[in-house]
């Protein structure tokens, strides 16, 4: 920690403060949803007024069979839902979803593997590859998942992340024909391979994320813009975790001459109740980082990201371009 303090000690006396600009998402399985994680979210709210959150919401909330009444859902799930906060998909491969989205179901291969219980709370089908489906097949789901959400009261949804970071470019193409030209998915494959050693997730991770680390920024690729979840989610990366990443990531920036880093954390709606504590020491820990006059603290929303990040122009285009394919492809 000393070495730490030092180095942004010097960066300070150059006058060469590191901007941090972070980002916090939630992640929502579409598995339950409990009051007790609804109220944690809420605590955090009102605990972090001014920090914005990308919400990357689960149509499989109104495709699940249970007892629940989806007006309800909804309107639990609306309340978590603050003026400027992002809203974003998040698409699991459970059966009752898939068959929704007039697809049908694929229960194998599964990421996690074949020693764990197929069934979760009764679902099948949550860690099938979303790559194991065609492109059309997954521009399916991505369309009825929009169209759920609209119905039901939430805004457009302007990002995306896969489930189980399990993106590529089957369903970056997917995204492109509905609009959604921002892909959270990317994350550091070595976080995935300590966490899930020998399994078709680690596999699938190292193919598509081997490049990616704590240090990656937010880049156009594929003809998207790539928004890395470069510090995981608490579920995985504890608070202490992530500071020892974020001390690498600052101590590089400032040897490198870089001023701005980028941190990319969250959580998941299901178990916000025992995770979201380690958010908050991240959150305080950097914020007093900042009072201490080491960094410049920016909590920004996926589009403010993008424009701070020098991506904007490139975005525009992107989407341009976008909707005059779409409309060549329509007149074909």
């Amino acid at each position: 920690m000393s070495c730490f303090i030092s180095t942004l000690s010097q960066a300070k006396s150059l006058d060469s403060k590191v901007v941090v600009e972070l980002l916090i998402s939630i992640d929502y399985e579409g598995d339950k949803i409990r009051t007790t994680d609804l109220e944690a979210i809420r605590q955090f709210q009102k605990q972090y007024p001014t920090i914005k959150l990308i919400h990357f919401m689960n149509a499989a909330y109104f495709t699940k069979s249970w007892s629940k009444d989806r007006d309800e859902i909804s309107k639990r799930l609306l309340s978590l839902i603050r003026p400027g906060d992002d809203l974003g998909v998040h698409i699991h491969g459970w059966k009752n979803f898939v068959e929704a989205s007039g697809v049908t179901f694929k229960s194998h291969p599964r990421y996690l593997g074949n020693h764990l219980p197929e069934r979760f709370h009764g679902e099948r089908g949550s860690d099938v590859p979303l790559d194991e489906y065609s492109t059309r097949e997954i521009t399916q789901m991505l369309e009825f998942s929009i169209l759920e959400l609209r119905k039901r009261g939430f805004p457009q949804p302007t990002s995306f992340r896969a489930g189980g970071w399990q993106s590529g470019p089957k369903v970056w193409s997917a995204l492109k024909r509905v609009g959604i030209l921002i892909d959270s998915s990317a994350v550091p494959a070595r976080l995935i391979r300590n966490l899930y050693p020998r399994s078709l997730l680690q596999k699938k991770a190292d193919s598509l994320w081997s490049t990616i680390t704590e240090f990656t920024k937010s880049r156009q690729r594929a003809g998207i813009i790539e928004v890395p979840n470069n510090m995981g989610l608490a579920d995985y990366v504890s608070a202490e975790h992530f500071r020892e990443m974020a001390r690498n990531s600052l101590k590089r920036s400032i040897r490198n001459g870089d001023n701005k880093v980028l941190f990319h954390y969250g959580f998941h709606q299901e178990t916000a109740r025992l995770y979201l504590d380690e958010v908050s020491k991240v959150i305080d820990w950097l914020t007093s980082l900042e009072k201490e006059g080491k960094i410049t603290l920016l909590n920004h929303s996926v589009i403010e990201h993008i424009k701070s990040a020098g991506l904007y122009k490139a975005y525009e285009e992107l989407v341009a371009d976008n909707a005059n394919r779409c409309r060549r492809s329509v007149r074909k």
